[in-house]
């Protein structure tokens, strides 16, 4: 990737450790493994939890690393080479951080923000095989340097039908 053999990349990384979810308080919900002021482990998790924070660190910031050397290998070419990311958006949740504000992955995007797209949209408009109240609403969200990106961009259309919840 560094000696501009690939000409791009997509990684959705699993959002598992970053997930909103894991701020649901709900029957047989895990709990958080990170926070905002703990964004590499919140201290103190018992058993195989510390590790659960660690993959998701380690799958986002390789995710990072090889993102920038691909969109970096070949600066003067006419067709850039280009990288993108998925992983749910950030929420007004006080203590919740998303993969977005891992400071890899927001590095990334500072280094390159004059090239970088955000697309956010929840799963439910890329559902018309299902009908109203049978869709997900999961917010989603990628990110990068693909040209045309920008068009993922949707929101909402189900109006007041309901969704099916995500659970996991």
């Amino acid at each position: 990737a560094k000696e501009g053999f690939w000409d791009g990349m997509q990684s959705g990384f699993p959002c598992t450790s970053f997930s909103r979810l894991r701020r649901r308080e709900a029957k047989g919900y895990p709990g958080p493994v990170r926070s905002k002021k703990h964004p590499y482990g919140i201290p103190g998790l018992p058993k195989h939890r510390p590790q659960e924070a660690d993959e998701g660190t380690l799958h986002a910031s390789r995710s990072a690393h090889m993102a920038d050397r691909i969109i970096s290998s070949r600066p003067v070419d006419r067709l850039r080479p280009f990288a993108t990311l998925e992983n749910p958006p950030p929420t007004d949740h006080g203590e919740h951080l998303s993969a977005w504000e891992l400071p890899e992955i927001a590095n990334l995007f500072e280094k390159y923000e004059q090239d970088f797209i955000l697309a956010e949209f929840p799963t439910c408009i890329y559902q018309p095989h299902l009908d109203f109240g049978l869709r997900t609403f999961k917010p989603q969200m990628f990110g990068g340097t693909l040209p045309g990106l920008s068009s993922l961009r949707g929101k909402c259309r189900c109006g007041d039908e309901p969704h099916v919840p995500v659970v996991g």
